[in-house]
């Protein structure tokens, strides 16, 4: 069986694709299965698609119309013919567009061998006789339209070590988005994007690593500085340029938020914590007009330092940071600092 999910009808969830066999009283036939995401309910859809076992199913937007398109390889029976066909997306129906040359056992993928702009296709399998057999078609469409607008990166929501990242979408149906998370400006060591973030061309033929929606959690981050950005990706796998740079901090045991809508401070300043003096938990707000490097340390009331909250490069902006009396080799700390 092959399962592929996609954004058929380009309403924001992914549908799922499903191709297999079923025992007939003689024989394996090849059923072909297309549910619809329905607010979170899979249901089956009468597209009339041919059903193939032994064989998979790929998504991609050959003809550049935003609709991802399917080609379906396999054989219709256990003993039956080998069958490819490329099925041309409309508006979510479907009709068959191009017959290839089909095989059993079959697997099948898009990708743009050629980097001229848009989807060629591979095949590989078996033929009737048993012998493998791969195909690789190049597709020639003349007119590649411009990859999609970059999304807006709009804010870093986090608490604890976890952060949500969210963004505006980028304005048309059938996207799915793609982030780059690093601990340095433009670094992609915490999540790689898989493309160029200077100017946004993939480097591989999928959708987005954060899906069709328009946010994304990450857990268990180590306290420092993280730098993001985010992308749209089309049905074609076409990437937009990098929404523009934001920066959010996790401190020990807290997170500092940094807002990219509200304007930057004009001074450096270290505001009054809350509660003071600390009881079970301390908030403090400190504004930087520039990025800086940031040591922020915690004494107790003998002048002994205790923990270290934040040692490392920030970006401009007002941070907030909540701590929970954690101190150095993991002590809570007694009340009164």
């Amino acid at each position: 069986a092959s399962i592929r999910p996609a954004d058929y009808d380009g309403d924001g969830r992914l549908d799922l694709l499903l191709t297999g066999a079923r025992l007939a009283p003689s024989v394996l036939e090849g059923r072909t299965f297309l549910y619809r995401n329905v607010d979170g309910r899979l249901e089956v859809q009468n597209t009339e698609l041919e059903g193939l076992l032994a064989g998979a199913g790929a998504w991609g937007d050959y003809d550049h119309d935003g609709d991802p398109d399917l080609l379906l390889i396999g054989g219709r029976a256990a003993l039956g013919a080998r069958a490819a066909t490329l099925l041309r997306n409309d508006g979510g129906a479907f009709t068959p567009a191009t017959l290839l040359v089909g095989a059993l056992f079959a697997s099948a993928d898009w990708g743009d061998f050629d980097g001229d702009g848009d989807l060629d296709l591979i095949t590989t399998g078996l033929t009737s006789t048993g012998g493998p057999v791969t195909n690789l078609y190049e597709n020639r469409r003349q007119v590649i339209p411009p990859p999609p607008a970059p999304p807006k990166a709009e804010s870093a929501r986090a608490e604890g070590t976890s952060v949500v990242l969210a963004w505006q979408p980028a304005g048309r149906p059938g996207l799915s988005y793609n982030l780059r998370v690093g601990t340095t400006p433009g670094g992609q060591d915490v999540v790689a994007p898989q493309a160029d973030p200077a100017t946004g061309r993939r480097l591989l033929a999928a959708p987005g690593n954060a899906g069709t929606g328009t946010s994304w959690r990450l857990d268990g981050l180590p306290p420092g500085t993280y730098y993001w950005s985010v992308q749209a990706i089309d049905a074609a796998y076409a990437g937009s340029a990098f929404a523009a740079e934001q920066a959010f901090t996790v401190g020990a045991d807290a997170v500092v938020e940094d807002d990219p809508a509200q304007p930057l401070p004009e001074r450096f300043a270290l505001h009054p914590g809350y509660p003071n003096p600390f009881s079970e938990r301390v908030t403090l707000r400190y504004d930087l007009p520039e990025a800086a490097a940031v040591r922020l340390v915690a004494f107790n009331i003998l002048g002994e330092r205790v923990a270290t909250l934040v040692d490392a490069e920030q970006a401009a902006g007002s941070h907030e940071l909540t701590w929970d009396g954690t101190g150095h080799a993991g002590r809570t700390l007694p009340p009164g600092l």
